[in-house]
């Protein structure tokens, strides 16, 4: 909280959420990923929920890499029963998994433990992409040996 605070001076805090049917990832580069959402049906993601004005969106734009690195997105964000339209900064969907830093991600575990919110969905979300990452080098390592075993049947005519 304290970071958006200082990024966003007159933002003010109005409770924890839910965004139905997203999931948290960790998507960008493989060794210094950043938290984003990505639609999946039966999926749910805590989220704080803060009121900002035009001013905030504009430091919150330039710090999050709007429209670069992330675009935003309105989603329907259930807080106390009721269904709000909310903002949310969602990164290219078609970015591949990566592990945060160990500071990128204890800020962002500090931020859920400071609204309140289940930290499991962050140990999820990490360990999905460390699965993901794992897949992806298994499957670099198997295109590596074909191409060897063609290089080697090539030498052998």
């Amino acid at each position: 909280m304290q970071r958006m605070r200082g990024r966003c001076p007159t933002a003010k805090y109005l409770g924890s959420g839910v965004v139905e049917n997203y999931e948290l990832q960790f998507k960008g580069s493989p060794r210094g990923a950043h938290a984003t959402i990505a639609p999946k049906s039966g999926s749910s993601v805590p989220v704080g929920v803060w009121r900002i004005q035009g001013n905030d969106e504009k430091r919150l734009d330039f710090y999050e890499g709007h429209p670069d690195y992330y675009f935003k997105r309105t989603v329907p964000v259930t807080m106390e029963g009721r269904t709000i339209r909310g903002m949310a900064y969602i990164m290219d969907l078609k970015q591949d998994f990566g592990l945060p830093s160990a500071n990128y991600y204890n800020i962002v575990e500090k931020g859920y433990r400071d609204c309140g919110l289940n930290t499991r969905v962050l140990e999820q979300a990490l360990d999905q992409a460390w699965e993901q990452i794992q897949v992806r080098e298994q499957h670099q390592v198997q295109e590596q040996h074909q191409v060897q075993e063609q290089q080697e049947g090539i030498e052998m005519c």
